[in-house]
């Protein structure tokens, strides 16, 4: 009774609800996004430097050195909190900013000295992300904002695109799981205090979950719709373009693309119309793969090679593996494929940032975030498989698609791991990873475009394991303590970015 009851509260308030939960994680990104100083050690800088030089309307080149702007900026507003112990300043007292201790002031302008001999790592990367933060920092200039301000005017582009990407989770979930309204609740509930803190920092990764979920989005619909038209084909292209625009690792939704095409020609086929839908297929294709195609061959003119990997690799001292490095590589033993994958869970969920040099996290959550991962995604796969014949067809290749966008990015940084090994900088040894003693990409910000499947396919493993228990109640109460852990872990974790004097709430 109460469970029913419970059910008919959360249907007549459901949008109210997802109103709310986007208002509170608007909330919770721009907090944290203000009390997080600049510049991360997630490349936050080098991001930078690219935004700065499409705000002013130019396009970097490989091997570029840092621009005035952003040597100036990086100068005056970098916390040295991210890169140095707290054992390494007297009594672990860390110097003021300038504008509390001018005695600062020539160690800062050294910095924008030394910046201006850098070069900038991100610089042949895809344009979508920079080109739009680059318009948003510049509107900044355009309202008044100058200094730590504008700087934070950049960064808080993240939170409507945190927000508009819980909202797209919700009409996904309602969209393709109509009937399951604990799935209709729980993941936008989960994404208020998702602690993936790659969406508090300038970073490109920030869209990609958004841009990628709308993309799942336009492909399943395309799938299901009853007919098509060019104006979804299109669209649906378009949106997997600018997504791998974005990042090339959400090229992770490529094959999910291509067996949804594939899928959808075999049912017109079936039924005698694919003769008359061919050409609207073929756009979609056109738009998603031209744009890209054409990014590439600007990357070949310009640098020899057709992604940004050639000057990546040279930057970062990276090499190519042999085959049989490839094949003795320890991923490919029971050991090295359950640490791969614990260290990228782990990642995935909360972020890579450090603080004195030490990352932000906590084993518990940690271990948490890692193991209910592999058992609710494993508890999915077999409610889908023993399921398989109760399930609707649209339900039934939602999820198979769900799991493949999922496993695809994993697939996509183990090829990374083990297929390339950093060589020794001089006199500073090897880059963290993949390096000889960790042979690992486990960077889980890399694959945040698949965040909405994993989410949901987390929740379904979740809700499988908990089917002995009719009613919402008891899988809601197991959402609650999933967010007390998360919200909890990070407050507790971030204490250190609170309390910096170079954060958004000490600026002059």
């Amino acid at each position: 009774m109460r469970s029913s009851l419970l059910e008919s509260f959360l249907v007549r308030n459901e949008r109210s609800l997802i109103l709310l939960f986007c208002l509170l994680a608007g909330i919770r990104v721009f907090v944290f996004t203000a009390a997080f100083p600049f510049f991360s050690n997630i490349d936050e800088s080098d991001h930078f430097d690219v935004i700065s030089k499409y705000a002013h309307g130019e396009i970097p080149e490989a091997g570029e050195l840092f621009g005035d702007e952003s040597s100036a900026l990086i100068g005056r507003f970098a916390s040295p909190e991210y890169y140095h112990y707290e054992s390494q300043y007297k009594d672990g007292n860390i110097p003021l900013p300038w504008w509390s201790d001018s005695s600062q002031i020539p160690d800062r302008m050294m910095i924008t000295r030394i910046m201006r001999n850098q070069i900038s790592g991100e610089a042949m990367q895809p344009p979508v992300y920079y080109f739009v933060t680059g318009c948003w920092h510049r509107l900044g200039k355009v309202i008044g904002l100058r200094g730590g301000f504008l700087l934070y005017w950049t960064r808080f582009l993240n939170v409507p695109a945190y927000v508009l990407m819980v909202g797209l989770a919700y009409a996904t979930v309602r969209k393709f799981y109509p009937d399951r309204l604990f799935l209709r609740i729980g993941v936008p509930m989960m994404l208020v205090f998702f602690p993936q803190d790659v969406f508090y920092q300038l970073s490109n990764d920030v869209f990609s979950a958004l841009l990628c979920g709308v993309v799942f989005y336009l492909a399943l619909d395309f799938y299901v719709a009853d007919s098509i038209s060019y104006k979804s084909c299109l669209l649906t292209g378009l949106a997997v373009a600018v997504a791998c625009l974005v990042k090339l690792t959400n090229m992770l939704v490529m094959p999910m693309l291509a067996v949804v095409v594939l899928a959808k020609a075999r049912i017109l086929f079936s039924n005698r119309r694919l003769g008359g839908e061919w050409p609207k297929m073929a756009a979609l294709l056109a738009a998603g793969l031209l744009p890209v195609a054409a990014w590439m061959l600007q990357n070949h003119s310009m640098q020899g090679g057709w992604t940004n990997s050639t000057f990546k690799m040279s930057f970062l001292r990276l090499r190519p593996c042999s085959w049989d490095e490839i094949l003795h590589h320890p991923i490919f033993t029971l050991h090295g494929a359950a640490f791969f994958w614990d260290e990228l869970l782990r990642t995935f969920w909360r972020g890579e940032t450090g603080w004195m040099l030490l990352t932000l996290s906590w084993d518990v959550a940690d271990v948490f975030y890692s193991s209910t991962s592999f058992l609710f995604l494993m508890a999915a796969l077999l409610g889908l498989v023993i399921g398989w014949r109760k399930k609707s067809d649209g339900e039934r290749f939602s999820t198979s698609m769900m799991f493949l966008a999922f496993a695809t990015g994993i697939g996509l940084i183990a090829w990374l791991s083990v297929s390339m090994i950093s060589v020794p900088f001089e006199g500073h040894g090897f880059l963290p990873h993949p390096s000889p003693e960790h042979p690992y990409v486990t960077a889980g910000r890399l694959i945040s475009g698949a965040l909405i499947p994993f989410l949901i396919l987390y929740l379904q493993g979740l809700d499988w394991l908990l089917s002995r228990w009719k009613g919402i109640g008891v899988r809601l109460a197991c959402v609650g303590a999933i967010l007390l852990l998360m919200a909890g872990s990070e407050i507790v974790i971030s204490q250190g970015p609170f309390h910096s004097r170079y954060n958004w709430f000490h600026l002059p």
